[in-house]
């Protein structure tokens, strides 16, 4: 092939290759780089350990330096890399891994590996998770009792090779030998199960009865497994794979398939528009809290402002009515009554927050001591504030009162928490 040249691949409605002798050529440099000591280490112990991913790339850049193909292909061919990486270092196991001493093994190093790399890894299947793991998965491919006659041939070229559409036949000639015997007892039990099952309706597999060979096939082989489709290659998946109309009418292998597509879709939808709507919140919090700060004192803390005008009232109110009533209230004051139109002193030190309503007439029943240090009091909160606080206090800013303020601050604390929470 000249240089600068690279081969086109075609794909299938799947995103698998389907042009048969160029998908070849693919498969077999996939299986090349795959044992790249270089591109492809073997001693990390999973193919989806975060240490892979900048070889990853390395190995899809040098695949894509030999072949065209599409974007969406791409997750098919690491798909593919990762399991001609692990079936490399399975082969290793099974040609080195024996019943001598870890000593031993490790001297004999195959050929294409490097020592550290390869010490490395008999160290890994000498640990004990990974011999449980190992056992664990042996116990698995003993249940496989019906296996495939295809080596190397794709299930899209035998499938294209034969033009069959249905799973059933498919499945039948994948389990087939050349010279026509079955694979194992297990699968001609089972093709029997399924021809029995046609006859019932007065059908056989080659009549192509598409929907009748799928209901059947169903039965026979079982349900499918999440993400895999059974006679598919790796990377067709049940949604892709299996019509809408199945779905619909509850038949078929991928029944609930497509109700999950759907779901998933409305849970995305759903959750983009609850952050947005979090984020139109945070936005008018924040802006919220900005104006609230811009009309704090200028040093902070808990301060509480209020106006000068409330200090320069007198601490006790007389109306003129009341001003001349001298004889009336020394009369009063002889007979131990409180004179009317006056308030009787209480702490000097305190400020009274909101004025009460005035008896018989007379002045408001709390006000402020002029002579007295600035403070704020009430039933519910009494809080000190400073005289240099006072005497600079713009004078039209009125006094908050404590139990806004104290509702306030157990609204908005929360809140603050939460932007707090979700700024970072």
């Amino acid at each position: 092939m000249p240089p600068g040249t690279r081969i086109h691949i075609e794909v299938n409605e799947n995103n698998i290759p389907c042009n048969i002798s160029e998908s070849i050529l693919l498969g077999t440099y996939l299986g090349v780089v795959a044992r790249d000591p270089v591109l492809a280490p073997i001693a990390f112990p999973d193919w989806r350990n975060k240490g892979m991913e900048p070889f990853k790339k390395k190995m899809l850049a040098e695949v894509e330096s030999k072949f065209e193909f599409p974007g969406q292909i791409r997750h098919w061919i690491l798909q593919s890399l990762g399991v001609k990486w692990r079936n490399y270092k399975t082969t290793l196991k099974a040609e080195h891994w024996d019943s001598r001493s870890i000593e031993k093994i490790l001297e004999t190093v195959p050929a294409g590996v490097e020592q550290m790399k390869w010490c490395q890894l008999v160290n890994q299947w000498s640990k004990p998770e990974d011999k449980e793991r190992a056992a664990k998965n042996s116990a698995n491919a003993k249940k496989q009792t019906c296996p495939h006659t295809m080596g190397r041939v794709s299930s899209v070229r035998r499938q294209k090779e034969t033009s069959i559409k249905d799973r059933l036949q498919l499945w039948k000639i994948n389990r087939m030998r050349k010279d026509g015997t079955w694979s194992s007892e297990d699968a001609i039990q089972r093709w029997t199960h399924a021809c029995n099952l046609l006859a019932e309706e007065g059908l056989t597999p080659e009549d192509g009865n598409i929907e009748a060979n799928e209901r059947v096939f169903t039965i026979v082989v079982g349900t499918e497994h999440s993400g895999r489709v059974r006679t598919q290659e790796f990377g067709v998946t049940p949604t892709r794979y299996f019509p809408q109309s199945k779905s619909e009418e509850g038949g078929g292998s991928g029944s609930n398939f497509g109700q999950i597509a759907s779901l998933r879709e409305e849970f995305k939808s759903f959750r983009d528009n609850q952050m947005r709507d979090f984020g139109s919140f945070r936005d008018e919090m924040r802006q919220f809290m900005k104006q609230f700060q811009m009309n704090q004192p200028p040093n902070g803390g808990s301060e509480m402002v209020f106006s000068s005008a409330a200090q320069a009232r007198p601490a006790v109110e007389t109306s003129p009515a009341l001003a001349d009533r001298g004889p009336a209230n020394n009369s009063a004051r002889t007979r131990g009554r409180r004179p009317t139109g006056f308030v009787r002193a209480r702490d000097p030190g305190r400020i009274q927050h909101s004025p009460t309503p005035p008896r018989r007439g007379g002045a408001h029943a709390r006000d402020l001591d002029s002579s007295a240090p600035p403070s704020l009091a009430n039933r519910d909160l009494a809080l000190a504030i400073p005289p240099a606080l006072a005497n600079r206090t713009p004078p039209s800013l009125a006094i908050p009162h404590s139990r806004t303020l104290l509702a306030l601050a157990t609204r908005t604390l929360p809140v603050l928490a939460l932007l707090q929470r979700f700024s970072h």
